[in-house]
C-alpha cells in the first residue's frame, strides 16, 4: 500500500513538473497570437551588462508614471500597468493600479522603486499630511529577447552602441493579452534585429 502511494505521488510530481513549463509555453504562444500589439522605444541598459547567454536585455524609455502621492506605493508591490497608443504610434502608460483594470491592454508586474519630484528616493515623513508627488518605476516583465547563437557575439558587441547612436531608431513590438506580455520583435532603423546584425561585419 505504501509503495503504491509513493509511486502515485512520484507520478503526480512528474506530471506537475511537466505541466508548469507546458502551461507557460502555451500562455506565451496565445499571447503572441491573440494579444494586442504595442510598440515601445528601447533605451540603453544600465548598468552595462546587456548580454546574458543567448539573449539581450531590454530596457524601455516608458518605464514609469507620475503619481500624486508616492506614499501609497512600495517597492516590490504587485501592480497592473494599463497601456494606450500615443499619437506618435508608441505605447504610453495610461495608469497603474493594485487591482486588475477593466482596460484589456495591461500587464502585471511589480514596483521597482519610487522617486519624489526631485528625483530622490522616497523618504517617508509621517508628520507631513500633504500628498508627496513623484514617479513610480516598474519592473519590465518583457526584458529578454533571445537570438540565434550565430548572432550572439555581434549582439553583445553592438547592442548598447546601437541604442546610444542618434542614427538608429530602436524599438520593440510587444503583444499584451489578459495581463500577459511577450516580445514579438526588435527593430533597428526599421529592420528586424536579425537582419540588421546579419549585415554587420565581423
Amino acid at each position: 500500500m505504501k509503495r503504491t502511494l509513493k509511486i502515485s505521488l512520484l507520478i503526480l510530481m512528474v506530471i506537475l513538473q511537466l505541466a508548469v513549463p507546458l502551461y507557460m509555453i502555451k500562455s506565451h504562444q496565445i499571447t503572441l497570437q491573440e494579444g494586442q500589439q504595442f510598440k515601445f522605444k528601447a533605451a540603453p541598459v544600465d548598468p552595462y551588462d546587456p548580454f546574458m547567454g543567448r539573449y539581450i536585455s531590454i530596457n524601455l524609455e516608458e518605464r514609469s508614471i507620475p503619481v500624486e502621492d508616492i506614499r501609497q506605493y512600495r517597492s516590490g508591490k504587485t501592480i497592473y500597468v494599463a497601456l494606450e497608443n500615443a499619437a506618435d504610434g508608441y505605447a504610453k502608460v495610461s495608469g497603474i493600479s493594485f487591482n486588475r483594470p477593466n482596460n484589456p491592454a495591461y500587464f502585471k508586474t511589480k514596483i521597482a522603486y519610487i522617486q519624489n519630484t526631485f528625483g530622490s528616493p522616497m523618504e517617508l515623513d509621517t508628520d507631513n499630511l500633504n500628498p508627496i508627488p513623484g514617479k513610480v518605476f516598474f519592473v519590465i516583465p518583457f526584458n529578454r529577447y533571445y537570438l540565434p547563437e550565430n548572432l550572439a557575439i555581434k549582439a553583445e558587441k553592438d547592442w548598447n552602441k546601437v541604442l546610444t547612436s542618434r542614427n538608429n531608431e530602436v524599438f520593440i513590438t510587444v503583444r499584451i493579452h489578459q495581463g500577459n506580455s511577450a516580445i514579438e520583435n526588435v527593430y533597428i532603423s526599421g529592420e528586424l534585429i536579425v537582419d540588421y546584425l546579419n549585415k554587420v561585419d565581423g
